[in-house]
């Protein structure tokens, strides 16, 4: 459906479901394919997957995947954790300083983890941005 150009919103009345819901099953089939197929062969839980969803980033998920996938710690948080490494919480001083819409005009990229939320707000911003400049 979203192929033939159906939003979000069509998809979830079409399905009576929340639109939160499709988000999330959406954002779990942009995964990583090689991941997908490891998920596929119960070589990871669901959980496990979910947090991969934080990066579209394939190369680093799959760089992340084959970093822990010989451990013991392969726990949700790590896995999150390892592939937001550059970024800052949103409750970061720096974020309530500089503001989503400043970041955001200035070029920042901004991550949703649309499984975990981050005091509330579900964001991380990239410390890589030139955007981290006080306001005007």
């Amino acid at each position: 459906m979203r192929e033939k150009g159906r939003t979000e919103e069509d998809i979830a009345a079409a399905f009576f479901t929340s639109v939160n819901v499709v988000k999330q099953r959406l954002r779990l089939a942009s995964v990583s394919p090689a991941l997908l197929d490891v998920y596929a062969e119960d070589g990871m839980s669901l959980d496990q997957l979910m947090a991969f969803t934080v990066t579209a980033d394939h190369a680093r998920q799959e760089q992340v995947w084959q970093a822990i996938s010989g451990s013991w710690q392969k726990e949700p948080y790590q896995i999150r954790r390892m592939l937001t490494e550059k970024t800052v919480r949103a409750s970061d001083r720096r974020v309530v300083f500089v503001g989503l819409d400043v970041y955001e005009a200035a070029g920042g990229t901004v991550l949703h983890d649309l499984f975990q939320f981050d005091d509330g707000v579900g964001w991380r911003m990239s410390l890589c941005s030139t955007a981290w400049s006080p306001r005007s």
